[in-house]
């Protein structure tokens, strides 16, 4: 039930920033593309994961730099030590990311982006062996990025990306997503 309530969150969030940039009265601002992605999850101390999530391009703040949000959800595992060995523990975690990209201006089609933004970290409940042993709790984080996109057609764009999150729980995330275009 739990994990239905983050997806719910995923969709509502990914909602909210789209209404959000249909408002944007600047002229390079606005829903320029809507994605979505799979991710491998290295958190600290845990065990390497998938993760899911979806993205817009609100457009350009200033020459060449773009507003991109998103949001992501994956299970974090970890074995933990316990009074007759180890077990596994794992809890969701989710996030709703603020990130800016900054295109370096390169001959081609491929763009390389560099980029950062903050993020804002639910974790849920930890489990050990389907018993709840913790409490959810929510913090903030830096986002610190990189990566290149590639056209595969006029509205349809594949990236990867690396970026490292800096937060109470730091982790590395190597994403690929495609990007649809709108208005092209």
């Amino acid at each position: 039930m739990k994990s239905f309530k983050h997806i719910a969150t995923l969709f509502l969030s990914l909602f909210v920033l789209i209404s959000c940039a249909s408002i944007s009265h600047a002229q390079k601002l606005g829903l320029m593309g809507i994605g979505g992605r799979l991710s491998l999850v290295k958190a600290e101390d845990s065990k390497t994961s998938i993760g899911f999530g979806a993205h817009a391009d609100l457009g350009e703040i200033v020459n060449r730099l773009h507003l991109y949000p998103s949001v992501e959800y994956f299970q974090n595992k970890a074995e933990v030590p316990g009074f007759f060995g180890t077990a596994e523990a794992e809890a969701s975690v989710f996030s709703v990311n603020a990130d800016v990209r900054y295109y370096f201006p390169t001959p081609g089609t491929a763009g390389f982006f560099a980029g950062g933004g903050i993020a804002l970290h639910s974790t849920g409940s930890a489990k050990v062996q389907g018993q709840k042993v913790g409490d959810s709790q929510t913090d903030f984080g830096v986002n610190l990025l990189g990566g290149v996109e590639f056209p595969l057609s006029g509205n349809l764009v594949l990236t990867g990306l690396a970026k490292f999150v800096l937060s109470d729980n730091n982790g590395f995330k190597v994403t690929g997503g495609l990007t649809y275009l709108l208005g092209k």
